[in-house]
């Protein structure tokens, strides 16, 4: 596995991830765990992503930053802005079906 050999996680927390009993939860605790790791790992995992053949993947990832920091950028000049909200949420459904696939 890319992210072991990359020692992004160690073997307990990858442990962790394979004991959630849905994929939906196995995404997201291993994306919690990348995130808790701080940005050099982030990008470690994406380099991981293509090393894994999962290239399209990676640049849905990064779609999705420029999307939440364009949202990001909009929610400060306006925070009652609810369709950034939406849009947000949006953003986030189409990247966990992604990783899902």
């Amino acid at each position: 596995m890319y992210i072991q050999e990359k020692e992004l996680l160690d073997d307990v927390t990858i442990r962790d991830i394979n004991e959630q009993t849905t994929t939906t939860d196995k995404i997201s605790h291993l994306i919690d765990q990348i995130k808790k790791r701080g940005q050099v790992t982030y990008e470690r995992f994406k380099e991981c992503l293509i090393q894994a053949r999962q290239a399209d993947l990676k640049i849905m990832l990064e779609e999705e930053e420029e999307n939440v920091a364009a949202q990001m950028k909009q929610t400060h000049q306006d925070p009652r802005a609810p369709e950034s909200r939406r849009a947000e949420t949006s953003a986030t459904k189409k990247s966990n079906k992604c990783i899902l696939m």
